[in-house]
């Protein structure tokens, strides 16, 4: 029986300011410690931001989404994610 393909890379997605900070580096810590690589793309904005995330989405084994930033629309009080499972 073949064994089960090990998780080597994560991408994380999350808020990157400094009342986050302490956060972040308990994901990083976290994360290295089980020997997995990080994938991440800083919020620095520029063009072609939105390739450079597919490219690391796809590159990686699992990826962490932190939604706890995520407002309501204050017309239509919804929330703008849309959570799709595969």
């Amino acid at each position: 029986m073949p064994r089960p393909r090990r998780i080597e890379s994560v991408f994380l997605n999350i808020p990157y300011d400094e009342a986050f900070e302490k956060l972040y580096l308990a994901y990083i810590v976290g994360l290295t410690q089980l020997g997995l690589r990080i994938n991440a793309v800083l919020a620095v904005p520029n063009q072609g931001r939105l390739g450079r995330i597919i490219d690391q989405i796809e590159q990686s084994d699992f990826s962490i989404h932190d939604l706890s930033r995520i407002e309501s629309c204050p017309v239509s009080s919804l929330v703008p994610y849309r959570v799709v499972p595969y």
